[in-house]
């Protein structure tokens, strides 16, 4: 199998590039200068156009060899993968490609793995989808290569799923059931400033893995973004709290309204129950001045305007 040629410019693997957040910060690398190596399953499927400083690589997180050579000549790589699956193996999975990620990475000498993860505390007994997420950062902070996880709650961002989620309840229920989980406290954060945090971390200052935990410097509920987003639309919504609808029952009531929540089943949903706040300084460092809950939708609202164009 020949060698795959690369030059003295930093070269990046990016996983997920298709995704929300991968799709948002594969412009930022090139702009910056990067060559960026996009991972994908099946290349055929693969929408990138191809040039001196973007290629795209065919390989799978579940097969240690396709990552050895995805990884080839490589300075760092960004983890941007997780299962939203209601099967109950996805955390299987994730544990399994997590560890092959981290070994390949040693293999390959990387400088740096840069992952995203979710917030949460332990103690507030989390959901089985935060669990991994957080499980898979550890996984990762185990090997011989530094690795940046971020912790993060939900992504605000035209195109982002928890976003889209959000879009979908205020235009199609004029009235809305506010089941418990709609008061959880939550720090969420706005696609721009996760793609300034996930660029910054390339060429910070590192010697050993560490958590960062990033969000808004303002603590909010899912209920006020709801009516943040109505407001900003100028859509009359009434809120209706109810006591009995549990994160599981919601889950099964969002996938009614919501065809993106019916894809991921639950998961998601359950997790909402946890409070996802920031717990300490550790973001101070990247002097990123992070934009508020408000000017977030304000942002994504402008994105769907401009078809995706802002994040």
């Amino acid at each position: 199998m020949d060698s795959i040629m690369f030059d003295e410019r930093r070269h990046v693997l990016l996983t997920g590039a298709t995704g929300h957040v991968g799709g948002a910060l594969l412009p930022r690398l090139l702009e910056a200068g990067f060559y960026v190596r996009c991972m994908t399953r099946d290349r055929t499927k693969s929408e990138f156009r191809e040039d001196e400083r973007i290629s795209v690589i065919e390989a799978d997180v579940l097969q240690p060899d396709s990552l050895r050579r995805a990884m080839e000549g490589c300075d760092l790589a960004y983890y941007l993968v997780h299962s939203m699956s209601g099967d109950g193996d996805f955390a299987q999975r994730d544990r399994r490609a997590a560890g092959h990620f981290r070994d390949a990475a040693a293999e390959a000498g990387l400088d740096r793995l840069i992952y995203l993860g979710g917030l949460g505390r332990e103690a507030d007994g989390l959901s089985e989808h935060l669990r991994s997420r957080q499980e898979v950062g550890r996984i990762l902070r185990q090997g011989r290569v530094p690795t940046i996880e971020f912790r993060a709650a939900m992504v605000i961002g035209a195109g982002s799923l928890s976003f889209e989620m959000v879009k979908n309840l205020c235009h199609r229920l004029p009235v809305m059931i506010c089941p418990q989980w709609l008061s959880t406290q939550t720090q969420p954060i706005g696609t721009a400033d996760l793609v300034r945090y996930l660029m910054a971390a390339a060429d910070i200052e590192l010697s050993a893995s560490e958590i960062v935990e990033i969000g808004t410097p303002d603590t909010t509920t899912y209920r006020e973004i709801l009516a943040e987003y109505s407001q900003q639309n100028g859509l009359r919504r009434v809120f209706i709290p109810v006591p009995f609808l549990t994160p599981w029952l919601s889950g099964l009531w969002l996938s009614l309204v919501t065809p993106e929540t019916a894809r991921i089943g639950s998961d998601m949903v359950t997790g909402l129950a946890n409070p996802t706040i920031v717990t300490d300084s550790s973001a101070e460092r990247f002097q990123i001045d992070a934009m508020s809950v408000d000017a977030a939708i304000a942002r994504a609202l402008a994105g769907e305007a401009a078809g995706h164009a802002k994040a």
